[in-house]
């Protein structure tokens, strides 16, 4: 039995960039170092805390991990083994506001990805054509659903995490400006909360990884 290998290893490192290479062609360059050695992690299931600027290419670490997901499982044979391989796979992202959201879906869309906004917005807007959107998004329709705090600690989201087949499919939690985590609880509650959901619902093997523009030295806690 042909045993599984990282994508940290030569051979994922190769298949990030010919995944890159076919799914992204606009991206003549490839990824840069700062881009694919955090989304190597991602995509095995380990935990990061990246503090990259406005404007480096943070969407890739949404966007790319979730095309190789789709590539290896439409094409196996042409990779090594990796474990772990998700044929509908999607993304959580937390964000603080719902312009950060919408950008993120717009940049995503432009990539080929199905991405959605869960905010209040568009739960009024399903609700008055009469769309159910826990239903929408626990058979992972979409590879990318960005959520802010408060809606993630909500019922319709316990469902949402609670699903055996979101669950089985999801393979990263992202939380945008994390910094905001501890800066922000005193007026906006649900982010207390945020990692009490994070650990005690997801699986263990998906990875959350905190992006922050503005992080200062210190020590973790």
């Amino acid at each position: 039995m042909t045993e599984s290998v990282t994508w940290r290893s030569p051979d994922g490192e190769n298949s990030l960039k010919s995944i890159v290479a076919s799914k992204i062609p606009s991206w003549k360059n490839g990824l840069h170092e700062q881009q694919a050695q955090p989304i190597l992690h991602i995509l095995d299931g380990l935990d990061i805390l990246l503090c990259t600027a406005t404007g480096s290419g943070k969407s890739a670490l949404f966007t790319v991990p979730i095309l190789c997901h789709l590539a290896v499982s439409e094409a196996p044979q042409q990779f090594p083994k990796f474990s772990g391989i998700r044929r509908q796979p999607v993304g959580i992202v937390i964000t603080p506001t719902k312009g950060l959201a919408r950008n993120i879906v717009d940049t995503l869309t432009g990539h080929g990805l199905n991405a959605l906004a869960y905010d209040r917005e568009t739960i009024v807007r399903a609700a008055c054509e009469r769309r159910d959107l826990v239903h929408e998004v626990t058979p992972c329709r979409f590879h990318i659903v960005c959520v802010d705090p408060e809606h993630l600690i909500s019922s319709s989201w316990y469902k949402i995490l609670h699903s055996r087949e979101f669950r089985h499919n999801l393979i990263f939690t992202a939380v945008e400006e994390v910094h905001l985590v501890r800066e922000w609880v005193t007026f906006r509650r649900a982010y207390a909360c945020i990692g009490q959901i994070l650990r005690g619902c997801l699986p263990p093997d998906v990875s959350v990884f905190g992006l922050s523009a503005t992080l200062e030295p210190g020590n973790p806690q």
